[in-house]
């Protein structure tokens, strides 16, 4: 991990000063968001067949952009991947930006504020082109929360292999090499955790998904290149959805080859696809209060937003992202802009 200028040791992640009235006048809108997955979801489900709101648009309202600086400049070279969290017990979010040019992941706290870099100089903990980045999740916040000590988990993209950091950017392991073998890669561009601590892995030049554990043990795979049902094109990222219960219902894969998202269960069942959604560049959580909506970036600065419940619920509507020069990728209500080395922020309802 590289220190920041100033910086003594890895800073913890934790409870920001200034934030307890925020947390107050938040706390009964999270009652309320829960109240509705847990209880009223479920009874809507057996009575309309998946929650109603499944095909409505999204409405969208820019929060903030922010270029992400230090006393040199903006801290982004050209970001390629984004995931966010909020830290449990608070409502902080901390952002997770994979920056290929800089071989470097950077993490910034809630106020977009530079907290530490995970990747070395040198050594085993060298990253090569990294595309993407996950942490592993808790069940708060919809199953988009982490606690203090959750693991990183690299898309070491040029390297072909997975490495894993603790949460202060220390390197902990990595697994996987170049080839066609399962455990292997070849370029993998996508990452994404569970809650019962599975790691899902776009394995992009090989077409398929590996799932593996927290320690690299290989679980399952699927996939094939190919213009065959379930078959990718050229897959680019992919992103776990949730059902009602918060356990991992889907995977939804961004294939920018074939202009398609492709569902998939959690074992490599194909489900659906949706089509038409031209020049994707990314995909990722749409929102923790709607933890089935899958995030689709495209470059014509749309956001398609894709629908999946386990009831077979399913949809796509758009909104345009004006804000963006070269949106690339989507994570909880935020956009990362590569050419404009910026994180875009939104607040996200349904009609």
């Amino acid at each position: 991990m590289k220190k920041e200028k100033g910086q003594v040791g890895p800073p913890a992640l934790s409870n920001s000063g200034g934030r307890l009235m925020k947390q107050h006048s938040l706390c009964f809108l999270r009652i309320v968001r829960t109240a509705w997955h847990v209880l009223l979801c479920p009874f809507l489900l057996l009575a309309f067949s998946g929650c109603p709101y499944g095909y409505r648009p999204a409405v969208w309202e820019l929060e903030a952009c922010v270029q992400p600086s230090d006393s040199v400049g903006p801290i982004l070279i050209s970001p390629e991947g984004i995931s966010r969290y909020e830290l449990n017990g608070t409502f902080d979010a901390y952002t997770f930006v994979a920056d290929p040019p800089a071989n470097k992941v950077r993490v910034l706290g809630p106020d977009f504020q530079l907290l530490y870099s995970i990747g070395d100089d040198t050594g085993v903990a060298k990253l090569l082109q990294p595309h993407a980045v996950a942490v592993a999740r808790t069940r708060e916040v919809g199953g988009h929360g982490m606690d203090s000590s959750a693991s990183v988990y690299v898309a070491d993209t040029r390297n072909h292999r997975i490495c894993r950091f603790d949460h202060g950017g220390g390197f902990v392991l990595s697994w996987g090499s170049f080839g066609d073998s399962l455990g292997q890669f070849n370029t993998p561009r996508g990452i994404e955790t569970d809650l019962r601590g599975r790691v899902y892995v776009l394995d992009s030049g090989n077409c398929r998904i590996q799932v593996f554990d927290s320690t690299g043990k290989l679980i399952r795979w699927w996939g094939s290149c190919g213009g065959g049902t379930g078959e990718f094109v050229g897959p680019i990222d992919l992103v776990v959805g949730y059902g009602y219960n918060f356990e991992a219902a889907w995977v939804a894969i961004a294939d920018a080859g074939s202009n398609s998202v492709l569902f998939f269960d959690t074992v490599g069942n194909f489900l659906k696809a949706d089509r038409q959604l031209y020049e994707l560049t990314g995909i990722g959580e749409g929102s923790s209060s709607h933890p089935y909506h899958a995030a689709a970036v495209s470059r014509r600065k749309l956001i398609y937003f894709c629908y999946y419940d386990k009831a077979g619920t399913g949809g796509v509507s758009s909104v345009p992202i004006s804000e963006m020069v070269d949106p690339v990728d989507f994570g909880l209500e935020a956009v990362i802009d590569r050419a404009g080395r910026k994180v875009c922020t939104y607040t996200y309802n349904v009609h």
